[in-house]
């Protein structure tokens, strides 16, 4: 008797790898989606979409985000890089609700 494994798609569309788009996930797919989830959070817009599920793994196996709505101070240095501007924000609601920051121990 012969098995035969069906290949599945699990997970957010905008945020997929190609390669997870594919049904091949790999260990860099967690790395691509923080990379979608980081433009999202310096632009304000996804890096891919579409109308429909299937639109939006088109865009993510054959487009280029939309490189142009990044913001300028993305190429900053000192207060204004993305790194300072991302620590000066709090990481979730819940820190910013129950007035703890995101600063380390002394």
């Amino acid at each position: 008797m012969s098995l035969k494994i069906a290949r599945m798609i699990l997970g957010t569309a905008a945020y997929m790898a190609p390669e997870q788009s594919r049904g091949r996930p790999s260990i860099s797919a967690d790395i691509w989606a923080f990379g979608a989830v980081l433009f999202e959070m310096l632009t304000g817009t996804r890096a891919f979409s579409g109308d429909e599920t299937t639109y939006t793994i088109v865009a993510v196996i054959s487009k280029e985000p939309g490189w142009d709505a990044m913001p300028a101070a993305t190429s900053g240095t000192g207060d204004s890089s993305p790194v300072a501007q991302l620590e000066a924000r709090p990481t979730s609601s819940l820190d910013r609700d129950s007035g703890r920051t995101n600063r380390a121990p002394p």
